[in-house]
């Protein structure tokens, strides 16, 4: 890869991240707004749940998928390559949904074990619930493209994933 592609993927994701950590740091704003501190806190009860998933589900897949995806493509083995993408999104589709019901299933037992100590973040854990599942299969897509070198359409997916989440919230 040359050093100037380089630069650009790597300005093109800087610049993804910063947008996101905008909408993200709005998204607060208007929740607080909207919410008020005790619907923030409720939130923030189910928040952390939610993170800890969404890292189980799909942290470092990206970055696995697209190695292998550059080791194919360089090799010019397109039928791999596909391979490869299909078997990730076959796999992440199916890790994301059992990590939603799973989350659906668990919110009950997590209120009345105390472990999230008010039974109204319930909702909030239901309401976070398809994130997680769309989010791994993002990372499918994400770690294909990166593959690819092509680096526009994962940061394309950061900004419209973190405007969906928002908007859902809200």
């Amino acid at each position: 890869m040359s050093s100037d592609k380089f630069l650009r993927g790597a300005m093109i994701l800087t610049l993804a991240g910063l947008m996101v950590k905008v909408i993200g740091s709005v998204n607060r704003i208007l929740l607080s707004r909207l919410l008020g501190g005790e619907g923030i806190g409720l939130y923030q009860m189910a928040y952390p749940v939610y993170l800890l998933l969404l890292a189980i589900s799909a942290a470092g897949i990206p970055v696995a998928i697209s190695i292998i995806v550059a080791g194919f493509l360089a090799q010019k083995d397109y039928a791999n390559v596909r391979q490869v993408f299909r078997v990730s999104l076959c796999l992440m589709a199916c890790v994301g949904a059992v990590l939603a019901v799973c989350l659906v299933l668990a919110a009950g037992w997590l209120v009345d074990a105390g472990v999230i100590t008010d039974a109204r973040a319930y909702y909030s854990l239901i309401a976070l619930t398809p994130a997680i599942f769309f989010a791994t299969i993002l990372a499918s897509f994400r770690g294909y493209f990166q593959g690819h070198q092509l680096m526009t359409p994962p940061a394309v997916s950061q900004i419209v994933e973190q405007f969906i989440r928002v908007v859902t919230m809200v």
